[in-house]
């Protein structure tokens, strides 16, 4: 049947369209490693899912309730980040320019775009990732300023640049699609808000084809979706039935046509990292469990059992691969600050930056107590929205042991900024609580 279905689309498409997908930018590995007959099937079958969400919901998005989203004083902290953006890039695009290995040399071709596709992408990540911590945060001056200093990290800067439509396309993806996890885990899905899960499994489906490591969030959506489901039995099980058919195939359709080539994806990077004892964080030795290599993977082994077993020999090794990457991830932006020349007004800003942050990573142990004190409150309070978060976050610590290379998770940065000004809020919140029991006495 599948040759049946290949045979008939080389003999109905016509040659320019072969060639316009061998003339597609090399940074989207995963088009190019679907091939071009099951690109051209996801083409078809996401235009006709876009198509459907559109007019059966046309009445509830073009509501005039719905067309503006953006309240308060969004529009000036949007104007502020707009400017800011632009003077980031500005000042740190010559650099990159003339340093294309600034701070990672890309795994596929580099590309080197110009000024306007860098500054049009790191402005939307930071556009959406204000309106995500909004979201969380229910402030937009907070949610401003958060977004503000993420803008000004060392990581986030200097990863924007070596593979901008790969590793940094994905950061838009990811706090997008987290926008309607979040969405799901704070409201109860009924008949009034049941669209919204229609669209993000569109948006969701859509990703995949961009970047593979997104895969990662079919089961917080599903996860998100038992919260927050607030219907018949009935109707919960087909709602959940048709995301898992639906998710499924569109991960199979965005696969790799090469074989054991989605297996290396997941592990290839077993133990990056963690493992070099050119670090203080070492453990053992370098890249010794990079399975593709070690197992004669080239040589037509078995990729499944080989990194089942893998795993299984790494077994004892697993909390220690959790908590170094949730470490690494908790004091991000507390540990790295200098990536540009001295003369550079943006070395300036960050180096100012650094020093007044860095401040928390050499009082670490007490910022843990604080973190560790604020989630025995959450747990003792019943914030239930807020255990699902965590929980959420700790899926992708995890996720991220099997990827240990900062620019696999450096936009994990952005939840650390969030837990970090979170915290100081409640820590004011519970100061001001003793001072007024305090009084009372």
């Amino acid at each position: 049947m599948k040759l049946i279905i290949i045979d008939l689309l080389g003999y109905l498409l016509p040659s320019n369209y072969f060639i316009f997908f061998n003339n597609l930018n090399r940074e989207f590995l995963v088009i190019r490693e679907m091939g071009a007959y099951k690109f051209f099937i996801f083409l078809i079958l996401i235009s006709v899912f876009f198509l459907y969400l559109i007019f059966k919901n046309s009445k509830i998005i073009f509501h005039k309730k719905n067309i503006n989203i953006i309240k308060n004083n969004s529009w000036i902290y949007i104007l502020v980040i707009s400017f800011f953006s632009y003077f980031l890039i500005h000042f740190t695009y010559p650099e990159y320019a003339l340093d294309p290995d600034i701070f990672y040399k890309p795994a596929t071709e580099q590309n080197i775009f110009k000024f306007f596709s860098y500054f049009s992408l790191f402005l939307t990540t930071n556009i959406i990732f204000y309106f995500f911590t909004n979201q969380l945060i229910k402030s937009p001056l907070i949610s401003f300023l958060t977004t503000i200093i993420w803008m000004t990290s060392s990581i986030h800067l200097a990863n924007l640049y070596p593979s901008l439509l790969r590793d940094y396309l994905k950061v838009i993806l990811f706090y997008s699609n987290f926008m309607f996890i979040i969405y799901f885990l704070k409201n109860k899905i009924n008949e009034k808000n049941l669209h919204i899960v229609g669209f993000s499994l569109f948006f969701m489906s859509l990703s995949f084809i961009f970047k593979a490591d997104l895969k990662m969030l079919f089961p917080v959506y599903l996860y998100a979706l038992l919260v927050g489901l607030n219907l018949n039995f009935k109707k919960n099980v087909k709602i959940i039935t048709v995301f898992l058919f639906v998710g499924v195939f569109f991960i199979y359709l965005t696969s790799s046509v090469y074989d054991d080539r989605n297996l290396q994806r997941f592990g290839a990077s077993l133990s990056n990292e963690l493992y070099n004892f050119d670090t203080k964080s070492s453990v053992g030795p370098w890249e010794d469990s990079l399975f593709f290599y070690n197992s004669c993977a080239y040589f037509s082994c078995n990729m499944f059992k080989t990194f089942i077993i893998t795993n299984f020999y790494e077994s004892h090794l697993l909390h220690v691969k959790f908590f170094h990457v949730l470490s690494e991830v908790i004091f991000m932006p507390f540990k790295y600050g200098l990536i540009f020349e001295e003369s550079n007004i943006v070395h300036k800003i960050i180096f100012y930056k650094f020093l007044l942050f860095s401040l928390i990573f050499k009082l670490k142990y007490l910022y843990l107590l604080l973190l560790l004190s604020l989630l025995i409150k959450t747990f003792v309070e019943g914030n239930y929205f807020l255990l699902n978060l965590l929980l959420v976050f700790c899926y992708f610590n995890f996720i991220f042991t099997l990827q240990i290379q900062i620019r696999h998770f450096f936009f994990l940065e952005g939840l650390s900024l969030i837990i970090f000004v979170t915290s100081v809020v409640e820590s004011r919140k519970l100061i001001n609580t003793l001072k007024n029991y305090v009084k009372r006495i």
